[in-house]
């Protein structure tokens, strides 16, 4: 009868044990499905991080592009600047011949206009 109660004790105490390995199990199982549904959300998360870095990274080249372009279009506003200042000196200088043209004629004219009053008298 002792070994009876013994054995039925051990039977309990195994059934016992067995119930807990199920429930260690079952939690095992929940931890591995949490554990997968953490790493898809993580992959899901990287996926999205790296689409929103590619959008910024793009969007950088783009400010790059567009600030190339900017410079490149001062660098051809500085060239036809500075071919503006030497059209201006040239026809500056072109206006100081002209006038020294001018007076050297004035100069002529006055000489024979003084020649012809003296041949005249």
């Amino acid at each position: 009868a002792a070994m009876q109660a013994e054995l039925a004790t051990l039977r309990a105490e195994r059934d016992i044990a067995q119930g807990a390995k199920s429930g260690v199990e079952a939690d095992l199982v929940t931890c591995h499905s949490a554990l997968a549904a953490a790493r898809a959300a993580s992959h899901e998360e990287q996926s999205a991080a790296r689409k929103e870095i590619e959008i910024r990274t793009m969007s950088v080249e783009d400010a790059h592009a567009q600030l190339a372009c900017a410079n490149e279009a001062a660098e051809f506003a500085k060239a036809a600047m500075l071919d503006a200042h030497l059209a201006q000196e040239a026809s500056k200088a072109a206006l100081a011949a002209t006038q020294a043209d001018l007076t050297a004629e004035r100069s002529r004219a006055a000489t024979l206009q003084d020649q012809a009053e003296a041949l005249e008298e």
